[in-house]
């Protein structure tokens, strides 16, 4: 039985143990201390009166009852986004934070022209770029630690909006001496 109400700060504390595959990798990814995160997950499991995590050194696994917590934490932080979104729909400016999670692979290359012209637009709002790999961006996403996840396609995910952040041509480059040189196109 419950005695206390679980807060979104448990949520998240569990969804990114979970989604990072542990407590190390979580409490750098959330840039809180590892006997934190640790300490709220067992209170978390207190209040619960289960255990949802199976701790070994190298991973974490779910419990049964930590897998079906799972589904209903990602399901209730996803509402609460979508309910901030809806309460802020008549307001005139954006404002406030937004995390934005991006490959590390094109962070760096594709970003910088991005952000600066979002910020210029968006005075008001405070982005938080977070790198995560490419296999962990959909899990975030589902789970709130982010609000925008940039991938790059193609994801079979039916039930996400796509937009596009633009085109860009991606070139073959080869030495002088290689087979391709010279030639108009690879293909």
């Amino acid at each position: 039985m419950i005695t206390s109400q679980i807060t979104f700060r448990e949520l998240n504390y569990f969804l990114a143990v979970v989604c990072q595959g542990g407590f190390v990798r979580a409490s750098e990814a959330l840039n809180i201390s590892q006997p934190s995160i640790s300490q709220a997950i067992q209170a978390l499991e207190a209040k619960l009166g289960t255990q949802l995590i199976i701790r070994s050194k190298k991973t974490v696994i779910l419990t049964e009852k930590g897998e079906m917590f799972r589904r209903y934490a990602e399901r209730t932080l996803r509402e609460e986004i979508a309910l901030r979104e809806a309460l802020s729909v008549d307001q005139k400016t954006l404002e406030g934070p937004l995390r934005v999670t991006v490959p590390p692979a094109i962070s760096s290359i594709c970003f910088p022209g991005i952000i600066e012209s979002f910020c210029s637009r968006y005075p008001g709002v405070r982005l938080e770029i977070d790198e995560c790999p490419s296999d962990r961006l959909i899990p975030r996403l589902r789970g709130g630690q982010t609000e925008i996840a940039a991938l790059i396609l193609p994801i079979g995910e039916r039930d996400l909006r796509f937009y596009s952040l633009g085109r860009d041509h991606l070139c073959l480059v080869v030495p002088e001496q290689h087979a391709l040189e010279g030639r108009r196109s690879a293909l």
